[in-house]
């Protein structure tokens, strides 16, 4: 079998604060996940290794609010997914002040790769990030005043107030894409179904002007993790979501 997985130093971009050591112990209690997502595949190829880097979101709850996959070299699309979702799972201490962005990479190698792998290359956090507050969660309320603001507004009460539960989780979509354009904002607007269970049967993006697929992807994903309530159903809905770089006072 591999060896496990190497630990390089947690780059983390704090809008909120989480010791970098706290992270790496709640990271260990999930190695032997992680390392199923490469042995599994090393069965099937035995010289497969690589880095693979995941950058995720820490939500004020302390549970992983949105991750995706940073960068990689391993050339195994099953490992990269996998270790993605074993990351979605984790659970940390609530941050002081906010939500916190983490990039982490493992390093895979068999036993007789002796390849040194190199160190990640993590973005730096936008000009803002010293300037955050802590995420609000009603649809609403824009946050502090110099930071990210996400409104959302949605067809009806019974599609709405099941909605901003997620608000956070819609919010954290955009601050990842900021970190890597800080000149992103615009209006993204879903089309969605809601079926007899309450589940999103149908979703996809009705229109969008920032000109980031990533974020309308990500912003899918959370629409289709909400449980909507007393819908009548089937139902087909819209959801508009706004997002600006800076919220300005009322």
């Amino acid at each position: 079998m591999g060896k496990k997985p190497k630990r390089l130093p947690v780059p983390v971009a704090s809008h909120g604060k989480l010791d970098k050591e706290i992270i790496r112990r709640v990271v260990a209690k999930h190695k032997s996940s992680i390392q199923y997502c490469y042995e599994s595949e090393l069965l099937r190829s035995p010289t497969l290794a690589g880095k693979v880097a995941v950058k995720f979101v820490i939500g004020t709850s302390g549970d992983v609010t949105s991750a995706e996959l940073a960068s990689s070299t391993i050339r195994s699309l099953v490992v990269e997914e996998c270790v993605v979702a074993r990351v979605k799972k984790m659970v940390f201490p609530k941050p002081e002040g906010g939500i916190v962005i983490v990039t982490y990479p493992w390093v895979f190698r068999t036993d007789g790769d002796s390849t040194a792998p190199g160190e990640p290359e993590v973005a730096p956090p936008p000009a803002f990030a010293g300037i955050l507050g802590t995420v609000k969660t009603g649809c609403g309320d824009p946050g502090p005043i110099g930071a990210p603001r996400v409104t959302m507004r949605a067809d009806g009460e019974d599609v709405g107030s099941s909605a901003c539960a997620k608000l956070e989780a819609f919010r954290s979509c955009y601050v990842i894409e900021l970190a890597a354009d800080a000149r992103t904002e615009g209006r993204t607007e879903l089309a969605f179904s809601v079926g007899a269970g309450g589940k999103v049967t149908k979703s996809k993006v009705k229109s969008s002007t920032h000109g980031r697929p990533a974020l309308d992807a990500c912003y899918l994903r959370v629409l289709r993790s909400v449980k909507f309530g007393s819908v009548p159903a089937p139902s087909d809905r819209t959801m508009t979501l706004d997002a600006t770089p800076y919220a300005t006072a009322k």
